[in-house]
């Protein structure tokens, strides 16, 4: 068989979806034999996915343009076609919810579309509704005219099937896994607490880029409503891509008096947050939508104590190794956060269910279901 991946959107510090694409393809690569595999780039794609050891098994084709913007979205939906038709390509496996239609009889096409949070919860995301306008219009014509949908949760599945009216027959889920061994061997502790000005309290971690949806504002309420006295030494360490939003969450630790104990930390080296990790007291991830949830993976992964508000996929992914909270409620929020900081008992159940969980997530297992999802497609494709 022969695949093309269209990975044209990757880029250095691009989270979630470079961590999807690199770990998939590293999977594949590792696992599958007898496959024709060509990866297309930007002349931006990240050197450690580039030179990564089991790129020798692939063929990288650098398109020449950047990895974001209307222009490469526009050759992702025409001007990669005939790259792949080139390459004699039988599969295009589009990875970030854009691409070029299939072609009967020559060309299969399989969509990645990780999540629609920008569609169904549109003034929680950081995009301007020109940005949203476009997005949804090129996403739209990839799914609807894709051979086979992949969603990476079942309930990213049903979102997508239902805001983008596409039968749910057609998307194939393949969650997303963990990898066994650290990308990094972690900072440590004196040098990670005094270059990021983490102090020698208790942390809390919560990890993701700063969205309005993924509820960061209330950790930093409920943060605010702890105890002084028993939890005056907590410090939110908050790591993750930044947003104009992120002024937003400045402000408010600034008004409510904690704006000593919130560390806004932006992108941190991989180094980092396994350091981080490490010293966390607790994980929290408040997120009112996911289209999976990889931190709180993470988290289970290294029997961190995790809270999360279980909303969507994140419930998919945690079971019953989190304490659950609503993150629209500033108490349920407080009295999970109260609870992770006190209950040495409660930490010490949720350090064993978390690795138990986190087991039954491989990427192997994300790569198997994404070759199963390339033979539907190539099977239906042909006609």
């Amino acid at each position: 068989m022969r695949i093309g991946i269209n990975a044209l959107h990757l880029t250095e510090g691009g989270g979630g979806a470079v961590r999807y694409a690199g770990e998939l393809l590293r999977a594949i690569c590792e696992n599958a034999h007898g496959l024709d595999i060509t990866v297309f780039v930007s002349r931006e794609a990240p050197e450690d996915i580039v030179n990564a050891v089991w790129a020798s098994a692939v063929r990288f084709v650098t398109v020449p343009v950047p990895a974001q913007g209307r222009s490469t979205a526009l050759v992702q939906v025409g001007g990669l076609l005939p790259y792949a038709l080139r390459h004699r390509v039988q599969v295009l496996h589009s990875l970030a919810g854009v691409g070029p239609p299939r072609v009967p009889g020559a060309m299969a096409s399989v969509v990645t579309l990780l999540d629609v949070i920008w569609l169904l919860l549109p003034d929680q995301v950081s995009m301007t509704a020109a940005q949203r306008a476009t997005w949804i219009r090129f996403s739209r014509l990839a799914t609807g005219t894709a051979t086979r949908v992949i969603a990476i949760s079942e309930a990213g599945a049903r979102d997508i099937s239902k805001a983008y009216d596409i039968p749910r027959a057609k998307i194939d889920v393949t969650p997303l896994g963990v990898r066994t061994v650290a990308l990094a061997e972690p900072t440590p502790e004196p040098e990670l607490r005094a270059r990021l000005g983490l102090g020698d309290g208790r942390i809390l971690l919560s990890i993701g880029q700063q969205q309005p949806y993924k509820a960061q504002d209330q950790l930093i309420r409920a943060l605010a409503a702890l105890d002084e006295e028993e939890h005056g030494d907590v410090v939110l360490a908050l790591p993750g891509p930044p947003t104009a939003y992120g002024a937003e969450l400045e402000r408010l630790a600034a008004e409510l008096g904690v704006a000593d104990r919130v560390a806004l930390l932006g992108f941190v080296a991989d180094e980092d947050v396994e350091g981080l990790f490490v010293v966390a007291t607790g994980v929290v991830q408040p997120s009112r939508m996911e289209g999976f949830g990889l931190p709180a993976l993470e988290a289970l992964h290294r029997g961190r104590p995790l809270a999360t508000s279980g909303h969507s996929a994140l419930g998919e992914v945690v079971g019953d190794a989190a304490l659950r909270f609503d993150p629209d409620d500033v108490g349920s929020v407080t009295g999970a956060l109260r609870r992770l900081l006190d209950d040495e008992a409660l930490r010490d159940d949720l350090a064993v269910r978390g690795p138990l969980r986190a087991a039954t997530f491989t990427w192997e297992a994300t790569a198997a279901a994404t070759l199963e999802s390339y033979r539907r497609a190539l099977h239906r494709g042909r006609s």
